[in-house]
């Protein structure tokens, strides 16, 4: 007796089991692409601005920082790209890669946080990075960039 009614219990749960997670299914579903093709968008992003800027491609390297980007120590847009330039063509070689790559994405900013293994010349870096990207006409560009240790 206490099988056969066990049985029906047993039965009528994974129903309603089984509708509980289809009810919520769809709605994963439906933002989880959006979210995974942003997220996809970022992260080629940000590995295109690494190997811009490896290749010592500084005009591919520039186009990656958005028209407001916030610039350090307060210069000018114009001052840091030719800062920028002069540092990066100046370099023989530069190998900039990229570990434990960080995306959190609300609306149309993003924030990457990784570990930047940076080596130019002389000079052998490794430290953390955090971006801030905006998704501006469809593409994603840097808004501001801090580093740390």
């Amino acid at each position: 007796e206490t099988a056969p009614a066990t049985k029906p219990v047993a039965t009528a749960v994974p129903p309603a089991a089984l509708a509980a997670a289809t009810s919520s299914a769809p709605a994963q579903p439906a933002a989880s692409p959006a979210g995974g093709a942003d997220n996809d968008a970022v992260n080629a992003t940000v590995s295109a601005w690494a190997r811009a800027w490896s290749n010592k491609d500084v005009d591919a390297y520039l186009a990656f920082y958005a028209t407001d980007f916030a610039t350090p120590n307060g210069q000018t847009r114009q001052v840091w790209e030719q800062d920028r330039r002069a540092r990066i063509v100046g370099k023989s070689k530069i190998t900039v890669s990229l570990t434990d790559v960080e995306v959190h994405i609300n609306g149309d900013k993003a924030q990457v946080q990784f570990r930047q293994d940076y080596k130019a010349d002389h000079l052998n870096t490794n430290s953390h990075k955090t971006l801030t990207l905006v998704k501006t006409n469809g593409k994603w560009l840097i808004q501001q960039e801090r580093s740390g240790a």
